[in-house]
């Protein structure tokens, strides 16, 4: 399977077996060919190309926080300035069957399957008009999908879960909820403004307070451990 372009290689950043390659070109060499091909003026190539590059990495730094320049994030860099088109595709062949990416590709299938699963789980639940996916969190791992984050209440959480168990197909597909309610934090914070109200005194607002501080800073852990 060739992937070209789009983010594959950050899409697939977590499948070892995957072959991420980057053809490139200078600048002049890649107007005069676009210029020969397209029968454009060369200003006018020089300006596409130009626009070209500014998208492509707008796209990947956008979707996935990254440098496209950055090599590091490639295992194969071609410079096609002398190498034919021919040569550039023996160099990439001979890779793929490297012994190194051939040990591992049931690994990498693995890993596939469950990133294929998160993001059907993931088109279903945008797809709802009953559910408000903003604050959501999806995964997958061994064929279980895990729901975290925040919903506005229980009827919402009960429609994401749903979503999630209707793509099971025919392998087993357990859907582990850790949704925090935030209509519970509404009511925890409710709670602590009638006590300060009620407990009298400048003893009782530091209190109140204190309280108030610890439940903020212990909300975001409690995310992650609530089933």
């Amino acid at each position: 399977m060739v992937i070209y372009g789009r983010g594959g290689q950050d899409l697939l950043k977590d499948i070892n077996s995957v072959l991420r390659t980057r053809v490139i070109a200078p600048f002049e060499v890649r107007v005069e060919r676009w210029a020969e091909r397209e029968w454009l003026d060369p200003d006018r190539a020089r300006y596409l190309v130009r626009k070209s590059d500014q998208q492509r990495a707008g796209f990947i730094k956008y979707y996935f926080d990254r440098d496209w320049e950055d090599s590091t994030s490639y295992d194969l860099v071609i410079n096609t300035q002398r190498l034919s088109e021919d040569m550039a595709v023996q160099v990439i062949c001979a890779s793929v069957k490297d012994e190194n990416l051939e040990g591992i590709k049931a690994s990498g299938k693995k890993v596939l399957s469950d990133l294929i699963l998160r993001k059907r789980v993931e088109i279903a639940i945008l797809s709802s008009n009953s559910i408000d996916a903003y604050l959501l969190e999806i995964d997958a791992e061994d064929s279980v999908v895990t729901l975290s984050g925040q919903v506005h209440s229980n009827a919402e959480r009960t429609a994401a879960e749903t979503q999630a168990v209707r793509l099971k197909v025919s392998k087993i597909c357990r859907t582990t909820s850790r949704l925090l309610n935030i209509e519970q934090i509404h009511q925890t914070i409710k709670t602590f403004r009638n006590r300060f109200y009620t407990e009298a005194g400048l003893q009782g607002r530091l209190l109140y307070f204190l309280r108030r501080l610890l439940c903020w800073k212990l909300v975001p852990h409690q995310v992650s451990m609530l089933g």
